[in-house]
């Protein structure tokens, strides 16, 4: 568990580092007539007002990266000592980085608005809006490939049915994953009508530029979300047949899942990729450059317009990126309840991990009840309900699959099913023996402790309490 553990966090964290290391540095740079999304006169790019400003930030950016690549190395090894609170560690460092990222990033772009204001470099004719009407007509003639899409979601839904009618127990694991997939793919084809929908960008006076551009644009947005879909319905494929073999959730089946998703993950980036600098060396030859000088709408980092209906607009810094107009009320909702979302996300997985980052079990016996509890799992029972007790010397040769509760390689902990005991709670501490298994209150629970000799004597406790009752009756 530590080391499968401890690559999903390193290649999550380098993936996503180097991805936004490599789109940041490229707002450093001097693009259609902007740095960091406000628009310098070209005479004025290389003034020693804006260039020494653009040095210091470039300075202060590589420096934050480089801390946090190696941040994303180094707070992988805590797995290997601690899970549960490396888990908490990696979230929040994850949550400070993209938080760090984005302040950097906006306050960079709001100091230099303000030198721009401070000296005046307002041109009142690159304020006019270009609207290239032959570019619209054509958009309206393309269609985007949505039949793919529909068939990769119908494929998937054909996939969830041995999920649906098999009563395994690890079922409720393969249906959550056919539910995300089913979502994935759905996200897609959302994502990639409202891209060609939308697409339809002013970059030139040359109207064959900016069909260039936008059919350019198409090709890369349709086949990456198209191969990510279908990518997506290939990993969940592959799932459900090892599922299928297996008639239940293998550790393999997961890992080749994870892998083929963030090998898609890793090619779409890099169509990404390929798409900005295309699209760069096409614009490079344009001499018919449109600038747009709506910087007013940006000032803050984000887009306010009061004058544009749209909730969604494209982002100003991140080319093919989408940012909400926080002007319109229905974007502000859409904002605000995304953030709720993900804050609430967030909060809830550090409060469900927080116990297990050091986990300790209480076991409170007295003449007439029965209390274990240990990372925020509870069993209690009274004395005269507890049905029979067994002290074992391992836990039963039987597979045991976690329906609610914590699992790492030391411990785990709360609700389980076995493949013949059935329902259950686990308190044990892997590597200790021997075992006390308790039946009563309707529950059957396993539970040991790190302390030589103290299952034994809970044993002894509850045969006396047991023996005392039986004689009162």
């Amino acid at each position: 568990m530590s080391i499968v553990l401890f690559m999903m966090f390193l290649f999550s964290g380098l993936m996503i580092t180097l991805i936004c290391r490599f789109t940041v540095f490229s707002e450093y740079e001097y693009t259609q007539g902007m740095y960091l999304g406000v628009h310098i006169p070209p005479e004025e790019k290389g003034s020693e007002i804006v260039r020494p400003f653009m040095e210091k930030e470039v300075k202060r950016q590589k420096i934050f990266q480089n801390i946090n690549m190696l941040l994303s190395v180094l707070l992988c090894i805590p797995v290997f000592f601690w899970e549960a609170a490396s888990v908490i560690i990696w979230t929040v460092w994850m949550c400070t980085y993209m938080i760090g990222y984005m302040y950097i990033l906006n306050s960079a772009h709001r100091r230099l608005y303000k030198i721009k204001i401070q000296n005046g470099w307002i041109n009142k004719n690159t304020q006019m809006i270009y609207v290239d009407t032959s570019l619209s007509a054509d958009e309206r003639s393309l269609k985007s490939n949505n039949r793919y899409h529909i068939i990769t979601i119908a494929s998937e839904f054909i996939m969830t049915i041995p999920f649906m009618i098999n009563k395994s127990y690890s079922r409720s694991e393969g249906l959550i994953l056919a539910l995300a997939a089913i979502s994935i793919s759905l996200i897609c084809m959302i994502l990639n009508i409202y891209v060609n929908k939308r697409n339809t960008t002013v970059y030139s006076e040359d109207t064959d530029i900016n069909k260039a551009v936008m059919n350019l644009s198409r090709k890369y947005f349709n086949e990456g979300f198209i191969s990510l879909s279908m990518c997506n319905a290939a990993a969940f494929l592959l799932f459900t047949i090892l599922y299928m073999i297996n008639r239940e959730v293998s550790f393999m089946s997961m890992m080749l899942y994870i892998t083929i998703q963030t090998l898609s993950t890793i090619l779409l980036v890099a169509a990404y990729l390929i798409l900005i600098k295309k699209k760069k060396e096409l614009l490079s030859s344009d001499m018919k450059p449109v600038y747009v000088d709506d910087d007013e709408y940006w000032k803050t980092g984000y887009y306010y317009n009061p004058n544009d209906n749209h909730i969604l607009v494209k982002n100003r810094m991140f080319d093919g990126n989408y940012s909400f107009n926080l002007a319109n009320s229905k974007a502000r909702f859409i904002c605000g309840g995304l953030y709720i979302v993900i804050i609430a996300s967030i909060v809830f997985t550090l409060v469900v991990l927080l116990p297990f980052s050091n986990v300790k079990m209480n076991v409170d016996i007295s003449s007439e009840k029965m209390k274990v509890s240990a990372a925020g799992y509870k069993y209690q029972v009274d004395a005269d309900n507890i049905e029979n007790i067994e002290l074992l010397d391992k836990l039963p040769g039987e597979s045991f699959y976690r329906v609610n509760g914590g699992s790492t390689d030391t411990y785990d902990i709360g609700y389980y099913k076995g493949s013949d005991t059935g329902k259950c709670m686990l308190f044990i501490f892997d590597g200790y023996e021997p075992i006390l298994k308790i039946t009563g209150g309707g529950k059957i629970v396993f539970l040991n402790s790190k302390n030589e000799g103290e299952v034994q004597d809970w044993y002894e406790q509850i045969k006396k309490i047991r023996n005392d009752i039986d004689m009162k009756e």
